[in-house]
């Protein structure tokens, strides 16, 4: 097969942008990474579903709380270091070590947050929660954490066929424990979040084994401080980013209860699931464009223009589907006992094409360098979605939250195409000026 030069790239239709944009096997390999990820994520949305209707509303709430505030403070290990490895790790050859060394890093940071946090929320909220649960919440949540790290090594090394079997892996894993406990009829949250737990670890070690991380220090690290301030902005934009993931269920837990998490989770759990299809084209894309950046290889209008028409066609296809297909999902699966999950899910498909144009958007920002400025609108759409939450849930209850995760989100998009277009203008004039 004649292939085209890597310069070719973003030339002709959409279908040869994707094609020119690696070699031919790498085209294949991300046909079946994103293939894999679908799947996977499919997986993962049936498995909610499931345990939502098993669980029932009290159930699945109680589940979701505990994940919701373990995943909300989990941020203290991760510290945004695997969005800097995927913006980092394209420029390093010591990727082994780095990725070990991050392995690490979560490890001790583990020991300080895990038992900081069961104690804090048996102290302050008796009764909330069993300790014994969110203790074993913390060990899923910290192994995903390290499972994700890897994934973004593989993804660095454009590995794709080996990143979608071990995220298929993940996900079948965790349907295999859901559907054993329910055939014999086992009902208890904590059972659910120990199986789940083990699918996790399982998933881990065989990606341990596939990638083989080191643990020696890496050449080109110099010290703390200046990892440090290089981390600093990709854990402030983490941080910010994981509120709109997990703020409002929270919130929703300790003004309106347990059930109302229940009818509201699942359908903010489906529509987050979906962030993985334009998430899929954002990872990929984002180490040839850091390539392409860095080696002065000139982007155009043109081929700009096609990244993002990828994300709006796959944001707008998501949302309506979504839109058409809400309650028909939610009756069938979950039951007539979700009927209210079906009206949330229906008014938050904006919600997607909202978050796929933030993807195109960030990761042209995050290639080019400009990771810094994200921080500026997320802070302020942070600021929004937290002011709204606390502002209509105590009102409105579950619609409250849908309606403050749209603005936000929306609020956020805006301010991303400022960024956008400010980069625009900035990176034309200097390489016109270059010329």
């Amino acid at each position: 097969m004649d292939l085209k030069p890597f310069s070719a790239l973003f030339n002709n239709s959409m279908g040869n942008f994707i094609v020119k944009t690696v070699n031919a096997p790498n085209f294949w390999g991300i046909i079946t990474y994103a293939g894999g990820t679908s799947i996977a994520q499919a997986l993962m949305m049936l498995y909610v579903l499931l345990l939502a209707r098993w669980l029932g509303p009290d159930g699945y709430g109680y589940f979701a709380t505990s994940y919701s505030i373990t995943t909300l403070s989990a941020f203290l290990i991760n510290w945004g270091m695997d969005t800097w490895l995927l913006r980092k790790g394209a420029l390093k050859t010591d990727l082994r070590k780095w990725v070990g060394f991050i392995l690490k890093t979560k490890f001790i940071l583990y020991l300080m947050w895990a038992p900081l946090l069961v104690f804090s929320i048996t102290y302050f909220r008796p009764g909330l929660l069993q300790p014994i649960f969110l203790a074993i919440c913390t060990i899923d949540i910290w192994i995903d954490s390290s499972f994700t790290t890897i994934i973004s090594g593989l993804n660095i090394k454009q590995k794709y066929r080996k990143i979608a079997f071990l995220l298929f892996l993940s996900r079948i894993g965790r349907i295999i424990g859901l559907v054993s406990l329910i055939l014999i009829g086992q009902n208890a949250p904590l059972f659910f979040a120990f199986f789940r737990s083990i699918a996790t670890i399982t998933s881990l070690v065989a990606a341990l084994l596939v990638f083989r991380p080191l643990y020696q220090k890496p050449e080109s690290f110099t010290n703390i401080s200046q990892l440090s301030r290089e981390l600093a902005p990709y854990t402030t934009s983490d941080f910010f980013a994981i509120i709109y993931l997990m703020v409002d269920v929270t919130i929703l837990a300790f003004f309106k209860g347990q059930q109302t998490v229940g009818f509201y989770a699942p359908a903010v759990s489906l529509v987050n699931a979906l962030f993985i299809v334009p998430g899929t084209f954002y990872l990929a894309y984002i180490p040839i464009l850091t390539g392409r950046l860095n080696n002065d290889i000139p982007l155009t209008i043109g081929s700009l223009r096609k990244i993002m028409l990828v994300f709006i066609g796959t944001g707008a296809f998501l949302s309506v589907g979504i839109a058409i297909m809400s309650h028909l999902i939610v009756q069938f699966v979950l039951g007539t006992s979700y009927v209210e999950t079906g009206n949330l899910l229906f008014t938050l498909s904006p919600i997607l094409l909202f978050k796929s144009l933030q993807f195109g958007i960030v990761g042209i920002i995050v290639a080019a360098g400009w990771q810094k400025r994200r921080l500026l609108p997320q802070g302020i759409a942070a600021l929004i979605n937290l002011f709204f939450n606390l502002l209509l849930i105590p009102k409105l209850g579950a619609y409250g939250a849908v309606i403050a995760y749209n603005i936000s989100e929306f609020s956020l998009l805006i301010g991303y195409l400022i960024l956008y277009v400010f980069w625009i203008k900035s990176y034309f004039k200097n390489t016109y000026a270059r010329i």
